[in-house]
């Protein structure tokens, strides 16, 4: 997994236009993008628990 995702990267940070646009729109199908908008919701969410916690005690 970590090839596939090095791979991502590449094409996200240095790919033609068009590479990047199939690159996007593939991970947008696959419903990538919305599952790691989730994770990184769902981890804001803890950081601000944590937050509170330590401001109360």
């Amino acid at each position: 997994m970590i090839e596939y995702v090095d791979h991502l990267l590449d094409v996200l940070m240095f790919a033609e236009l068009e590479q990047l646009v199939k690159a996007v729109d593939m991970l947008l199908k696959d419903g990538t993008i919305s599952a790691l908008e989730q994770r990184l919701k769902r981890l804001e969410k803890e950081v601000q628990h944590c937050g509170e916690e330590r401001a109360i005690a």
